[in-house]
């Protein structure tokens, strides 16, 4: 249901692009929508991103101590507590905007720097938005109530779909900013009313110094590991030609293949998680494994997806109006240096996830600050020899990095379970893509219109084919063999008198 959700999110998200790309293309306005709204998206992710990952431990701890009634305490605070938060940073980046666009984007022009400041002015208020929807649907994972998460998800981007066409070609870039606003608050107005009559106060104390415990070290590292896009666009700002219009087109791309690939897994997977860790190492460690082989079946074929036909994809989203071929084929190479941000991005959310299920919050956080200070390095050198792909390239190299060392440190500490079957399930999900790729191919060669959509659902019905024929003959193997397996020593001991034994 929320894989389903973040599916048709992807798709009216994409239908905003295209739109938006169909009006501006890569052009001035462009440039300046991308530096404006870098800082207030990264904000939002330096607080809202975690909030999941504390407050369903913090309010499950509440539930158990105290029962429901405390369970709705704690999470109230936290609401309350991020909501104050939030809007301050908005009115502050509100009222400061114009001295914060040349500081971080030195590159763009005194006029342009006048535009993204009007813009960042609206944008700023995406920060409470984004982190009260990421308040909202934890607060409603922790009670399984994933429908509700899932269905704002799509009318949120719905309502700004509808205003940025309604508009047409009048639109100007402030009411793009105005829109992207509207549907996050439309998102919030969804989930808030089936929370509201459960929220009060209570009396607890120990509920924020607990949340702190938790959230501190998520965000000190969000510091660092959130504020790739504002580096890389103040890195790219000195390229000119449209590169942060690029930069951006390429950036949503891979996010959306991010929520496609990991968004409705981690969501489902961490309270299994969580409740595993309370049992026993080896218990979590089956968990995760379960997750990395979910993980594999839908990753092995997006990534390939996007290296092979990214330019096709984006050819037929996007390549219309101010948007033309050689904004296409660079949006193209964008993608394929960053698709290491999938890979790693989405494998490091699993394993992190693990972590926090273990209320280790600061062992993730540490390794994602001493990658991304490598990275740092890495985007200076590489941007200088390849230009903006070589900044991609070097945040695609951090990510992956990232992920490696957490799956190695949890390899050591959870025992090699934690990757059993993954081996052979990458294996089968190769098969299967190489197939796919192969009915893709053939589809987006015959030159249809919006070739890569068909393609990708040729590919797709092939992929799902393949992948099932596979997992079936597993489980018939491995149920071929448990019923071969002679039962165990205990097994026979405790066996009724009177049984014959083979």
């Amino acid at each position: 249901m929320v894989t389903a959700g973040s599916l048709l999110q992807m798709v009216l998200q994409l239908a905003i692009q295209t739109l938006i790309a169909r009006q501006f293309g890569t052009t001035r306005d462009a440039n300046d929508y991308e530096a404006a709204i870098a800082a207030p998206l990264v904000l939002a992710a330096i607080l809202g991103l975690p909030i999941g990952s504390v407050l369903i431990p913090v309010v499950s701890q509440a539930d158990r101590l105290s029962g429901s009634s405390g369970a709705w305490s704690a999470a109230t605070r936290i609401g309350v507590g991020m909501l104050i938060v939030t809007v301050s940073l908005a009115g502050i980046l509100t009222l400061c905007a114009s001295a914060i666009i040349p500081m971080l984007f030195a590159g763009l022009a005194p006029a342009d720097a006048a535009i993204a400041t009007r813009l960042m002015q609206i944008l700023a208020w995406l920060i409470p938005a984004n982190v009260m929807t990421a308040y909202c649907q934890a607060a409603h994972n922790w009670q399984g109530r994933f429908w509700i998460s899932a269905l704002a998800g799509v009318v949120g981007p719905g309502v700004t779909l509808g205003i940025i066409a309604w508009e047409g070609s009048r639109l100007p870039i402030e009411h793009v900013a105005v829109a992207a606003l509207a549907g996050a608050v439309v998102n919030v107005v969804v989930q808030l009313p089936l929370l509201l009559p459960r929220f009060h106060w209570g009396s607890d104390h120990r509920v924020m110094a607990n949340t702190m415990r938790l959230l501190l070290p998520l965000l000190l590292g969000g510091l660092y590991l959130r504020i790739d896009p504002i580096v890389d666009r103040a890195i790219g700002s000195w390229f000119g030609d449209g590169t942060l219009a690029c930069m951006g087109n390429a950036g949503r791309v891979i996010n959306a293949a991010l929520a496609v690939v990991v968004g409705g897994l981690s969501v489902v997977a961490f309270p299994r998680m969580a409740r595993a860790a309370q049992v026993s190492s080896i218990e979590l460690g089956r968990e995760m494994a379960d997750a990395i082989r979910a993980l594999v079946t839908i990753l092995v074929p997006v990534t390939a997806a996007l290296w092979f036909f990214g330019g096709d994809l984006i050819h037929d989203l996007f390549e219309r109006g101010r948007f033309t071929a050689a904004d296409t084929t660079r949006v193209a190479l964008f993608v394929r240096c960053a698709l290491g941000v999938v890979i790693g991005g989405s494998l490091g959310e699993i394993a992190s996830r693990v972590f926090y299920a273990k209320h280790d919050m600061k062992t993730p956080t540490v390794i994602g600050i001493a990658c991304f200070v490598v990275a740092l390095g890495l985007k200076l050198s590489l941007s200088r020899w390849f230009g903006p792909g070589g900044i991609l390239a070097a945040t695609s190299l951090a990510w992956c990095g990232s992920a490696a060392i957490q799956v190695g440190l949890l390899s050591s500490r959870l025992g090699s379970g934690v990757l059993e079957g993954v081996l052979r399930r990458l294996l089968g999900a190769t098969a299967g893509t190489a197939a796919a790729c192969l009915a893709g191919m053939l589809v987006v060669h015959a030159r249809l219109p919006l070739g890569s959509i068909w393609g990708g659902l040729a590919g797709l019905a092939v992929y799902v084919a393949v992948m099932s024929f596979l997992i079936r003959r597993q489980r018939k193997s491995a149920a071929v063999a448990l019923a071969d397996e002679p039962p165990a020593a205990e097994e026979i001991v405790n066996q009724p008198a009177g049984i014959n034994l083979p």
